[in-house]
C-alpha cells in the first residue's frame, strides 16, 4: 500500500510539472495564464485517465521488480543452502533417505487404502450403486435372491432406477490336458450396460443370450485370455468346454474388469425374463442403481415399506425384504478393513516421525549457525530473509526426498502386495498402483513435510538476539550442556510416537505367540486338504456321488504313506460354518441370547483322520441318522455341567428336531474374532453338501467342501496319489488345490501376521530414528561445548560425572518420551481390539517391555558421544581458547 501511494504521488508530481512547463511555453507565445493552462490541459488530455494508466504500468513494473528480487533471493538461498548441504553429504543423504522412505511407504499404503476403501468403484454412477441382498425381515440379514424376487423388484422404480444380478458358479474346464476347475460369473443381460463394462475385443452379451435353447456363449476376462490363449484375437468364435458342453467365445473384457468379488475368468449370460421366476437359483446377488432422489438410507426405508405391501398383495416364498448397502471398491471383511486402517495409521506415525527428524536436522543446522545468523541480522538481514533461507533448506530436502520416494513407493507397493496374505489377496487382482492421484498426494505430503519441518528452525533463526550478536565472541553458550532451541522437545516427540508403534507391534507379537502356543486339538502337522466338486450332469443322484467318494476313499487307504482319509465341510479354524443359535438342552430352559458356534458335517473317519480326541461316547458310523450329534467338551459343560452328556438331547432352534448326543470330542481351536473358540458341534455327513445354479446351461453342481488326507512323510507323494486315483475313477474330474493343515490353522491370523511384520518394520525404523535424534543432539552438544567441557575438566570435573551428565540428559529425554508415549499408546492401542488373541490392548508386560527397550536403546545412543567428551584435552582447549 505504501509503495502504491508513493508511485501515485510521483505520477501526480510528474504530470503537474509537465503541465506547468507547457503553460510557461504557451505564455511566451502571448497567451494569457488562463488561456495557456486551458490549452495545455486540452492538449494533454484526460489527466485522471493518464494517472490511472501510468499507475497501472508502474505498479506492474514494481511487482515485476519485487518478484525478480524475491526469485533472485530464493535462487541465492538455493545456491547457499546447496553448498552448505553438500558440505555434509552424510547427514544430508541420511535425512533425505529417511524422509523418502517414510513418504514412499506412506504412498504405497495409501494407494492400497485409497483403491480398496476411499475410491468409488470404477463403474458408471458409482455414487448411486448398491449391493442388494435378501433379508428375512427388516434389518434381518439373509442371503441370495431368487429370480422371482429380482424380477419383482426390477419394477419398483421408486427404489431402483435399474436392478441387475449376478451369481458365482464353478465349472469343469475339460478341454485341457488335465481337467481344471474354474470360477465363473453368471450375469443378467443388462449388468454390463448398467455398470459401463466394455469389451476389449468382441461384443458384450445381447438380447437372446442365456435364454433356454440359445447358443451357449461366454466372455473371457483379459487375464484369462492372455494366460490361456496368449492374447490372440483369433479366440473370437472359438470354443471352450465347460461341464462337457461347448461355449462360443464372443468377447474379451478390458484389463482389470471385475465385480470386486474376486477373480472372474469366465462370464456367462443368464436371461431372467426368458427363464421366468420359477427357475431354481443359487445365491443370486443384486447390484442396483438407486433412484436419483434417494440415498442408501432413504432407499432402505422405502424398500421396507414396499416389501410390506408386496407381502400382502403378492405372496412370495420367503419375504420381499431387501438388504441395501452402498457398493464399495472392494467387499472387505471387518478384519480386513480394520487391518488396512491400522496400517494407514502406523505409516502416518512413521511419516510424522520422519518429519520431526528432518525438523531436528534443520534446527540443529540453525543452532550451529546461530552466531552467523546474529551477525547477519546485525548488519541488516530481515527476519523474512532468514526464515526464507531455512524454509528453502527443508523444502530442498523434501523435494529430493519426494523424487526418491516416487521410486521407493513403487518398490514398497510391490513388496506389500507380494507379502499380502490370502485374506488380502484381492489386492493383486485390483489395479492398485501409484497413479496421478496418489502421486499428487505424495507430492503434497513432501512439500507439507518440508514446510512444517522448516517452520520451527525458521522462526528460531528469524528471532535472533541482536544485542548478543557481537558480545558472545568465542565464549560458550549460556545453555551449557542443555538441549535448548526445541531439539529436546522434538526428541521427546519422536520417542513418544515410536513407542506407540512399538507397543502395537509388541501386542501383535504376544498375540501371535499366544495363538501358536495354544493346543489346536487336532493333528495340524499331518493334515492336507483338497477341495473337490462333482458335476451333477455326470453324478445326477446321491447314489452316484456316494459310489465315487466311497471308491476314492477305499483307494486312498490302500496307498502307501496315506494313513486315513475322511470327508467334511471343513477343518477348523478356517473352514466349516459359523451359526448363531439358541442352544437348548432337553428339559432345560434355552440359554439367554444366541451363541455363536462352529458347526461341521463330517464322515465317520473324520475324528481318526484329524486326530481329534473323543472324550466320551463314539464316532459316527455309516448307519447313523441325521438326528445324532457329537459336541465339544465346552458345549457339554455349557449345557450339562459335570453330568454325562452322551445320550442327552439338544436342539439349536425351537423349530428344529431334537439331536441325540452320541459322543463328546475334545475342544478344537476354531477361533472367530470376538467369539468363543471352543463351542463345536458335529453332525453326520450324509452326502456332499450341494446346491444348484441355473447358469447358462440350466444345470447345476454339487459340492464337497474338503477332502482330508493324513500323510505320513511325503506330501508330494500323497498329492500324486490323490490325483492318480481321481483320474482312474473319472478322467474328466478336476482336482482342486492342496492346502496343508498348518496353512489352514494359521489362516485366521494371516492378516495379523502381515500387520505384525509391517508394524515391526515401522517400529524398528521409528526407534532407530529416535535413537539417531538422541545421538545427534548429544554429538552436537559435545562438538559445540568442547571448550566448556575442557574448562569443566580443568576445574576438576571427573570423567564419571561428565558421562552421567550427558547420558543422564539423553536417557532423561527418552524417559520423558516414553512417559508421553505410554499415555498416547493407551488411547492408540484401542484400534487393535478384535485383532488380538490371548492378550488385552492394555497388557502391562508389553508396555514395560517397550519402555525397557527404549531406555536401553537411548543408553546405547548416548554412550559414544559421552566417550567423545572424555577424549577432550583440557590443556589443548585452554591454549586454543
Amino acid at each position: 500500500m505504501n509503495d502504491l501511494r508513493r508511485i501515485s504521488h510521483d505520477i501526480e508530481s510528474e504530470i503537474s510539472d509537465h503541465l506547468e512547463r507547457r503553460v510557461r511555453d504557451l505564455r511566451e507565445t502571448g497567451l494569457t495564464e488562463a488561456a495557456a493552462r486551458e490549452h495545455a490541459e486540452t492538449e494533454f488530455g484526460d489527466v485522471s485517465a493518464t494517472e490511472r494508466e501510468l499507475l497501472t504500468i508502474d505498479a506492474r513494473l514494481d511487482r515485476q521488480r519485487r518478484r525478480a528480487r524475491v526469485w533472485s533471493g530464493i535462487g541465492s538461498d538455493v545456491r547457499t543452502v546447496t553448498r552448505r548441504l553438500a558440505g555434509q553429504p552424510g547427514a544430508t543423504a541420511l535425512t533425505i533417505l529417511t524422509l523418502a522412505l517414510a513418504i514412499g511407504v506412506a504412498a504405497a499404503v495409501f494407494s492400497i487404502v485409497d483403491q480398496l476403501i476411499l475410491r468409488p468403484p470404477p463403474f458408471l454412477h458409482a455414487d448411486r450403486l448398491v449391493n442388494v441382498l435378501h433379508q428375512t425381515g427388516p434389518n434381518r440379514p439373509g442371503g441370495g435372491l431368487t429370480p422371482e424376487k429380482i424380477l419383482g423388484w426390477q419394477q419398483q422404480f421408486a427404489v431402483f432406477e435399474r436392478l441387475e444380478s449376478y451369481a458365482g458358479a464353478s465349472f469343469d474346464l475339460t478341454e485341457a490336458v488335465e481337467p481344471q476347475q474354474i470360477d465363473a460369473r453368471v450375469v443378467s443381460l443388462g449388468l454390463f450396460d448398467m455398470l459401463g463394462i466394455r469389451t476389449h475385443i468382441g461384443r458384450p452379451f445381447a438380447e437372446g443370450d442365456g435364454a433356454p435353447g440359445s447358443e451357449k456363449v461366454a466372455i473371457l476376462s483379459h487375464e484369462f485370455w492372455t494366460s490361456r490363449f496368449g492374447g490372440s484375437p483369433s479366440v473370437l468364435g472359438s470354443h471352450i468346454v465347460l461341464n462337457d458342453e461347448r461355449y462360443t467365445v464372443i468377447g474379451v473384457l478390458r484389463p482389470g474388469t471385475t465385480l470386486l468379488t474376486g477373480d472372474e475368468p469366465v462370464w456367462l449370460p443368464f436371461d431372467l425374463d426368458a427363464w421366468g421366476a420359477g427357475t431354481p437359483a443359487y445365491r443370486f446377488f443384486g447390484i442396483g442403481r438407486l433412484n436419483a432422489a434417494l440415498d442408501a438410507s432413504q432407499a432402505r426405508t422405502t424398500a421396507d415399506a414396499i416389501a410390506a405391501e408386496l407381502g400382502q398383495s403378492t405372496p412370495l416364498t420367503g419375504t420381499w425384504y431387501l438388504g441395501i448397502d452402498e457398493k464399495r471398491s472392494a467387499q472387505l471383511t471387518p478384519t480386513t478393513r480394520q487391518t488396512l486402517f491400522v496400517l494407514l495409521g502406523a505409516v502416518t506415525l512413521l511419516l510424522l516421525i520422519a518429519c520431526v527428524n528432518v525438523t531436528s536436522f534443520a534446527l540443529g543446522q540453525t543452532l550451529r549457525r546461530e552466531r552467523e545468523l546474529r551477525l547477519r541480522a546485525a548488519i541488516g538481514a530481515g527476519r523474512w530473509r532468514l526464515l526464507r533461507e531455512c524454509l528453502v533448506e527443508t523444502l530442498l530436502l523434501a523435494a529430493a526426498a519426494g523424487l526418491a520416494a516416487a521410486v521407493i513407493a513403487r518398490i514398497a507397493l510391490a513388496v506389500l502386495l507380494a507379502a499380502a496374505p490370502a485374506g488380502l489377496a484381492f489386492m493383486t487382482t485390483r489395479a492398485v498402483e501409484i497413479d496421478v492421484r496418489v502421486f499428487a498426494i505424495m507430492t503434497a505430503a513432501a512439500l507439507t513435510a518440508g514446510l512444517l519441518a522448516g517452520l520451527l528452525p525458521g522462526f528460531r533463526s528469524s528471532r535472533v538476539d541482536l544485542s548478543s550478536a557481537l558480545r558472545d565472541g568465542t565464549r560458550g553458550s549460556e545453555r551449557g550442556l542443555s538441549f535448548g532451541g526445541g531439539i529436546g522437545a522434538l526428541v521427546v516427540i519422536e520417542v513418544a510416537m515410536a513407542m506407540v508403534l512399538l507397543v502395537g507391534s509388541t501386542l501383535m507379537s504376544r498375540s501371535l505367540i499366544a495363538f501358536h502356543a495354544r493346543e489346536p486339538g487336532f493333528d495340524v502337522g499331518k493334515l492336507m486338504t483338497v477341495e473337490m466338486a462333482l458335476p451333477s450332469h455326470r453324478y445326477p443322484n446321491e447314489q452316484a456321488r456316494r459310489e465315487f467318494f466311497g471308491a476314492l476313499d477305499a483307494a486312498l487307504r490302500r496307498q502307501p504313506g496315506i494313513e486315513a482319509s475322511a470327508y467334511a465341510w471343513g477343518i477348523p479354524p478356517a473352514a466349516g460354518s459359523w451359526l448363531a443359535r439358541l442352544l437348548q438342552a432337553e428339559g432345560r430352559e434355552p440359554a439367554s441370547g444366541s451363541l455363536e458356534f462352529f458347526a461341521n458335517a463330517v464322515s465317520p473317519a473324520y475324528f481318526e483322520t484329524t486326530g481329534t480326541r473323543l472324550l466320551a461316547g463314539r464316532a459316527f458310523t455309516p448307519e447313523d441318522a441325521d438326528d445324532q450329534v457329537i459336541v465339544s467338551e465346552a458345549v457339554a459343560r455349557l449345557l450339562w455341567g459335570d453330568e454325562p452328556a452322551v445320550g442327552r438331547r439338544l436342539r439349536d432352534s425351537p423349530k428344529d428336531q431334537w439331536l441325540t448326543v452320541v459322543g463328546v470330542a475334545g475342544n478344537v481351536e476354531s477361533r472367530r474374532a470376538g467369539q468363543r473358540s471352543d463351542l463345536q458341534m458335529y453332525v453326520p455327513l450324509a452326502l456332499p453338501r450341494g446346491s444348484s445354479v441355473p447358469a447358462a446351461t440350466g444345470r447345476g453342481r454339487s459340492y464337497i467342501r474338503q477332502l482330508l488326507i493324513v500323510r505320513a512323510s511325503d506330501p508330494a507323494l500323497a498329492q500324486a496319489a490323490v490325483r492318480q486315483q481321481v483320474r482312474v475313477l473319472d478322467p474328466y474330474q478336476p482336482v482342486g488345490t492342496f492346502v496343508s493343515g498348518t496353512e489352514i490353522y494359521a489362516k485366521p491370523f494371516a492378516q495379523q501376521q502381515f500387520l505384525l511384520t509391517v508394524m515391526s518394520v515401522f517400529a524398528g525404523v521409528a526407534l532407530l530414528l529416535a535413537a539417531m535424534g538422541i545421538f545427534g543432539i548429544l554429538s552436537q552438544a559435545v562438538t559445540e561445548r568442547r571448550r566448556e567441557i575442557g574448562i569443566r575438566m580443568a576445574l576438576g570435573a571427573g570423567s564419571a560425572r561428565l558421562v552421567r551428565l550427558l547420558v543422564g540428559r539423553g536417557v532423561g529425554l527418552a524417559a520423558l518420551g516414553a512417559a508421553v508415549g505410554t499415555i498416547a499408546s493407551l488411547f492408540g492401542v484401542r484400534v487393535l481390539e478384535g485383532l488380538l488373541f490371548g492378550v488385552t490392548p492394555f497388557d502391562a508386560p508389553s508396555f514395560l517391555f517397550v519402555v525397557a527397550v527404549i531406555l536401553i536403546v537411548a543408553l546405547t545412543a548416548c554412550w559414544w558421544p559421552a566417550t567423545r567428551a572424555l577424549a577432550v584435552d583440557p590443556a589443548e582447549v585452554l591454549r586454543s581458547g
